[in-house]
C-alpha cells in the first residue's frame, strides 16, 4: 500500500511539472467570442506555421512528422539557429488521404526572422485561421478517441446551428509521455 501511495504522488507530482510546462508554453492568440460547454468560438490572430506533409496512419505519421519539424526548431536549419518550443502540436484531420502537421513558430522568432528550413519536406507560412469552433478534450488523442470527439462535437454545433463535415485540426497541448488525466486536446473547425 506505501509503494502505491509513493507512486501516485511521484506520477501526480510529475503530471503537475509537465501540465505546469504545457501552459509555459507560447500559444497563438485569440479572443474568446463564445462558450457554450465543452463548444468555443474563438477568433485567432495570424500566426506562421511550420508544417510537413503526413501519409498513412495516424500513430506512424505523427511521430515522422514530429521528428521533422521538431529538428527544425531544435537547430536543424540553415542557419543552426534553435527555436522555442510552442503549443499546441497541429495535425490535419487524419481520415485524408494527405493531411499536415504543424508547430506555431513563436512571435519573438518571427519578428527576428526565421532560419531557413535545412529540408524540402518542412513548409513555413504565413496562415489566417479567423472564427474557429474549439472542442476541448482530455486523455489520449487516439483515432478511436477522436472519432468519439468529433461526434460529440458536431452535436454541440448543431445546437449552435453550426455545421462542418470534417474538423481541420487536431490540438495537442502536452508531451506524450503525459499521463492521460493531465493532457489538453482540442479538435478545431475553421468557420467561414
Amino acid at each position: 500500500m506505501k509503494i502505491l501511495t509513493v507512486f501516485c504522488i511521484i506520477a501526480l507530482l510529475v503530471g503537475v511539472f509537465y501540465w505546469r510546462t504545457a501552459h509555459a508554453l507560447e500559444k497563438p492568440k485569440y479572443t474568446l467570442l463564445s462558450k457554450s460547454g465543452r463548444l468555443e468560438i474563438r477568433e485567432y490572430e495570424p500566426v506562421m506555421i511550420a508544417s510537413t506533409a503526413l501519409n498513412g496512419s495516424y500513430d506512424t505519421s505523427t511521430s515522422q512528422g514530429f521528428r521533422i519539424i521538431a529538428n527544425y526548431i531544435f537547430g536543424g536549419n540553415q542557419q543552426s539557429q534553435k527555436i522555442a518550443m510552442t503549443a499546441p502540436v497541429l495535425v490535419e484531420d487524419p481520415q485524408e488521404p494527405s493531411y499536415n502537421m504543424a508547430f506555431v513558430m513563436p512571435t519573438e522568432a518571427v519578428i527576428k526572422g526565421l532560419p531557413d528550413p535545412s529540408s524540402s519536406s518542412l513548409v513555413l507560412k504565413e496562415v489566417s485561421w479567423g472564427r474557429v469552433a474549439v472542442w476541448k478534450f482530455g486523455g489520449k488523442a487516439t483515432e478511436n478517441r477522436i472519432k468519439k470527439e468529433w461526434s460529440d462535437m458536431q452535436k454541440a454545433m448543431e445546437l449552435q446551428n453550426l455545421e462542418s463535415s470534417s474538423f481541420d485540426w487536431i490540438a495537442q497541448y502536452n508531451p506524450p509521455f503525459i499521463p492521460p488525466p493531465f493532457r489538453r486536446n482540442e479538435l478545431w473547425v475553421l468557420l467561414p
